[in-house]
């Protein structure tokens, strides 16, 4: 897969950056000085190696910049808790659907090939975005994301760590999804992470939908396990639909 235009996927991923307290002041004061020019060589030998020199920058991190089109970041990363409006907001496509089958690949990033994984899905409810139908009657779309594996570089294999916030999804299962714009890498997760992926299970009260957040604060009237045809109608006033 070739890398295309540049363009920012917003995940709800708040890069916490210095504070400029810390860059002020260096030229009056010897310590500051060194710290700064510590710093800079430090970002140097980071980008000479296209990023995948982990030092002094969070792996997580580091793979939102490569992967998914965030603008910067630091040390340390956040997720921010998005309110059902905002992850309408910020997503291209939101849809109900069924995965059918899974797909390993990589993608080319910074001199290395990532792994990555392709979600086939059947779309059994639409509710933004464009999803042609097939020969078949029924409409179908993808998801491909960042996958689980080994990074290679150079003939060398660096291992990146499992990240736990990245959804997964389960072929069988069906489930809600508010899905972001594909990154520059052509790359796409759910919105918010675990935020924007909406399980479906039976309840004595009907079919429910729950997020990885537990639906925590999702709206004025959602705040905990919420029936399906509930939190559909409200996404739908949300977006006009």
């Amino acid at each position: 897969m070739k890398a295309r235009a540049a363009s920012q996927l917003d995940l709800g991923v708040e890069p916490r950056m210095p504070g400029h307290c810390e860059r002020e002041g260096a030229g009056s004061n010897p310590h500051a000085a060194r710290q700064t020019a510590t710093r800079g060589q430090r970002t140097r030998r980071t980008r000479a190696v296209a990023g995948l020199a982990v030092s002094g920058l969070g792996r997580f991190g580091l793979l939102l910049v490569l992967c998914f089109g965030v603008a910067s970041v630091s040390d340390a990363t956040s997720v921010k808790k998005l309110d059902l409006a905002e992850l309408c907001s910020r997503a291209e496509r939101i849809f109900r659907g069924r995965i059918l089958a899974i797909e390993s690949g990589t993608v080319e990033a910074g001199g290395a090939e990532l792994p990555t994984v392709t979600y086939r899905i059947e779309v059994t409810e639409a509710m933004r975005g464009t999803f042609t139908p097939a020969d078949d009657g029924k409409a179908y779309t993808e998801i491909t994301t960042l996958g689980v594996g080994r990074t290679k570089r150079s003939g060398d294999f660096l291992r990146f760590p499992k990240l736990p916030e990245l959804p997964v999804l389960t072929p069988g299962r069906e489930y809600l999804l508010l899905v972001t714009p594909p990154s520059g890498l052509g790359l796409s997760t759910t919105v918010g992470l675990g935020q924007g992926r909406f399980d479906l299970y039976a309840g004595p009260a009907g079919e429910m939908a729950l997020n990885k957040l537990g639906n925590a604060n999702l709206s004025a009237t959602i705040d905990g396990p919420v029936r399906y045809q509930e939190l559909r109608s409200e996404i739908r006033g949300l977006i006009g639909r």
